[in-house]
């Protein structure tokens, strides 16, 4: 909201039209469903990491895969 200044409302719809629009190129060119948990291997809630600490996540979680 503060880097595009926008009100809660045009920004609710803002991302509600970016997640449709993701939504649709994931179904089109994937045939897969972005909430389908099979399609993924690891998620990560960043809302109380950082960067730095997500990125290590990551990197540590390569270790396990096949």
């Amino acid at each position: 909201m503060q880097n595009l200044k926008l009100d809660q409302e045009t920004a609710k719809r803002e991302i509600a039209h970016f997640d449709n629009s993701s939504r649709k190129f994931i179904k089109r060119y994937f045939k897969a469903e972005w909430e389908d948990p099979e399609c993924y291997d690891l998620v990560i809630n960043t809302e109380h990491l950082s960067f730095q600490a997500a990125a290590s996540i990551v990197v540590d979680a390569l270790s396990f895969k096949d």
